[in-house]
Order: C-alpha cells, then structure tokens, then sequence
C-alpha cells in the first residue's frame, strides 16, 4: 500500500465579484525547477519531519515536470532518496495560484515506472506500431498518468494512457477531462509562497524587563551551534552559524542537506571566501566572503553591514541591537586584551542571537561560540578592552 500524506487546507471564502474576475483574467505564475526543489527542502524541514520523520537526512533529487489533462504544467514530482534508495517524493504545485506542497507520497516515483509504461503498451500494438514521446501527467489528487505517443514509423498515430497508480493502461477510447480546481484565495496563497521563497524576517518584539527598563531581543534559539576545525577559523565557524540559519529560513541553496548537522563544508567554503589565514579573519574579509559566497549560491548580493570601534561603540551596539532586534543573528568579533603598555592581540569571532540593554556596563549579548558553549558576553568590559569588537550582519 502506498503511504501518502495529503496538505489539506480549510478556508472559508468570502467571493466578492471584482476580486474573482481578476482572478480568472491573471496568467498563472509558473514555478522553476529550483523553486520547486526549495519548496520540498523547505517542506522536509518543517512539516515533514513531524509527519514523515523517517524521512530524516533524505537528499533531494532533480524535480520532473508533470502535466494536466490539457497539457499544461500541473505539478513537479521531486524525488526523494536515502542511502541511494528512492523512498518517496513530494508533489509541488507547478502554479503559484495553488498552495505550494499538494502531497508526500511515501513511495518511489511513480516516473519511474517509464519502462513498464513502454512495455505494457507495446504489448498490446500491433508489430508495426511502437511508443513515442511520453508525458507524464498529474490531474487530480489521485491521477498519475502516463500519456504515450503510439508512432507507426515517424508517424503519430495517436496516444494511449497508462494508470501509473494501478499499472494498467486504460482504453483505447479513454478520454482525459481535467480536474484541476479553482484557484485559492490568491492573499493567503501568495503569503504561503512568499513565506518559503522569500522568506523576509518580520521584527521581533524587544521586550522591557518590569522594574529595571532593561531592553532585550527574543533569543534565536535555533541558531546553528557549529565547532571550530582549528585555532584560526573561528570566523568561518561564525559565518557557517549565521549563513547555516538563513538556510533554514528559506534560503535553502546556502547549504547542503548532508552538511546540516556540523556545518563542516560550509564552514571550509567560507575559510576561502573569507580569505582566513593563519591570523584569522577580518571584519572586511569576513563581510566580503559572507556576501560573495551567498552571492554563488543564491544569485542575489545581500545586505551585508558592519560596524568597528573605528565607527564608534554606540554604532557597533546600536548595528547589533538592530538586527537581533529583528530577530537576525549576526557576527561577532571580540577583540584585544591589553596588558599595561603591550598588546597581546586575541581575537576571536562568535554568532550573536540575543541582547539584553541595562545601560552601559550592562550590556549583554548572547552568543554560540564556536569552542563548543553558548556565553553572554559584557560589550562593555569583555576581556578588560574590546578595541576591534565588531558586528557583522546578513540578510536578504
């Protein structure tokens, strides 16, 4: 028996004349293949690791395009596999007037099935007919169909349709009728797509503490926890932290599903971004390979800011305050200790996910550290002097 989850929406819907007339005169929005595979990786992570839990640490394979009983784009099938076996897949909507997941369907892919396709059909034509081109179509919750080209020579003799769910092929006089339905509420539709590709950050509250007027930001807590490889990379092991948290908030080419656990290839591929050496980064080097390296993956530049003592303390904190304000993690490099007239440099970046404001000498941030423990740091005396503290920050 196949196992299948079915997205169900409740709604209720209120027609107003113009809106529903509009509606029908807008062309449908179609979905790439890289949005597609987003929506299931976005999928696997949240809904799906409660209903499909044994579908944890699947890869994601190349989205198939399916058709209507028209011809057009219905759906993308984006084939799951585990340990190089194929155990499922999640059905996309190829439409943005459609919620983005239709189904998961605990099964192979039922394209797979081509070769029995050509094979049952075959069977059944006579010696000098054979199958041509075939399209596979979705139209309807429960149609998966295969719709053959039957070729006598180069010539196209007509189509014949196979039943992918009951491996039978139908009748020669089968005659598909589309099921597709009406749109959805085109506001809450789009909401649910934008929610998953472009997924902006909404300002969190920054709360008052009763009695003292102490500001602080919700704390990030699902901020990526990632350890250094060695002394200098500190830096990269922040920048993984931070870019490995906007990648499960939508931008899902950031990182790859294998890497999600321990940051490991992320956390290299910035060490070359960043330009660390044997010193470490620095705040330009790391706000550079930040940026360069989301611009490799995602194809958008984004914003990036940063702020040293060179700007000024009350710029440093006030960046800082700003973007965990808004519910962003951000870099954060703790700078130099001074020992009477010597320096003895010793920087070291972490990932900020949390304020707390009670004036100045009681300023906190919250912070994992690459070493292995989550700290809350003193911007204002943190190792007895902070002349390089920095934030760096990233966003879409």
């Amino acid at each position: 028996m196949i196992k299948r989850v079915l997205i169900f929406t409740l709604a209720i819907l209120v027609l107003m004349p113009t809106l529903v007339a509009n509606a029908l005169v807008q062309p449908s929005e179609q979905v790439t293949h890289q949005e597609a595979s987003r929506v299931a990786k976005d999928y696997l992570r949240n809904e799906g690791r409660n209903l499909t839990p044994e579908w944890n640490s699947v890869q994601t394979e190349e989205p198939v395009l399916y058709y209507d009983n028209n011809g057009n784009p219905d759906s993308f099938i984006v084939p799951l596999k585990k340990k190089g076996v194929e155990v499922g897949f999640i059905t996309v909507s190829a439409s943005k007037e459609y919620y983005p997941v239709k189904e998961a369907v605990e099964t192979a892919p039922l394209h797979l099935k081509v070769n029995k396709v050509i094979k049952s059909i075959e069977n059944i034509l006579p010696v000098n007919q054979k199958v041509g081109n075939i399209q596979f179509i979705h139209d309807g919750a429960l149609e998966y169909l295969a719709k053959a080209e039957i070729l006598e020579g180069k010539v196209v003799k007509g189509v014949r349709y196979f039943d992918l769910m009951t491996d039978k092929v139908l009748p020669e006089k089968y005659t598909p009728v589309s099921k597709k339905g009406i749109p959805e509420d085109q506001t809450n539709v789009k909401k649910v797509w934008g929610k998953i590709l472009d997924p902006v950050v909404t300002i969190q509250s920054v709360h008052i503490e009763p009695g003292t007027g102490a500001t602080y930001s919700d704390d990030i807590t699902d901020l990526p926890s990632y350890i250094q490889g060695s002394y200098n990379d500190c830096g990269p092991t922040s920048g993984a932290m931070v870019l490995g948290w906007w990648d499960i908030h939508g931008y899902t080419q950031l990182q790859a599903d294998s890497d999600r656990a321990t940051g490991v290839q992320l956390r290299d591929a910035l060490y070359t971004a960043m330009g660390t050496g044997w010193d470490g980064t620095g705040v330009y080097g790391y706000k550079n390979g930040i940026s360069s390296y989301w611009q490799s993956k995602v194809g958008t530049t984004p914003t990036t800011s940063s702020a040293n003592w060179s700007s000024g303390y009350t710029t440093v904190w006030n960046l800082g305050i700003t973007e965990l304000g808004a519910g962003r993690p951000v870099g954060m490099l703790i700078g130099s200790t001074k020992y009477g007239d010597n320096l003895a440099y010793n920087y070291h970046w972490v990932a900020g996910r949390k304020f707390y404001d009670g004036g100045q000498g009681n300023r906190f941030v919250k912070v994992n550290d690459g070493a292995g423990y989550t700290a809350s740091l003193n911007f204002d005396d943190y190792w007895a002097a902070k002349d390089d503290i920095a934030f760096v920050s990233a966003r879409p």
